[in-house]
């Protein structure tokens, strides 16, 4: 049976992305570890969900309440195992996030 490697720090990278607000195709990718055709893809389906919605888009962004609509994430999840990776890491913060706030 072959192990899973975790990349340490990938629930706190997916925090700062989400903090962005508005992500990129890059963001995208980097949030969900896949190549460049399917976050292009859910980037496109968060834009038009944008525009379903009657809001208009910013260029070369899409957001990020959108993106997690699509592919079926919480944001409190994401917070929340942000949060736990922290704690179980050791990390020391200067000051309160927003993981700190929403938890």
């Amino acid at each position: 049976m072959s192990r899973v490697n975790y990349v340490d720090g990938l629930a706190i990278e997916r925090e700062q992305i989400l903090l962005k607000i508005y992500l990129t195709k890059t963001d995208i990718r980097n949030f969900l570890r896949c190549g460049c055709p399917e976050a292009s893809a859910i980037y496109e389906q968060a834009r038009k969900l944008c525009e379903k919605q009657g809001k208009k888009n910013l260029p070369r962004k899409a957001y990020y309440k959108n993106f997690l609509e699509i592919v079926g994430i919480n944001e409190k999840d994401v917070h929340r195992m942000a949060k736990i990776e922290i704690e179980r890491n050791g990390y020391k913060k200067d000051a309160l996030s927003l993981t700190d706030q929403r938890i």
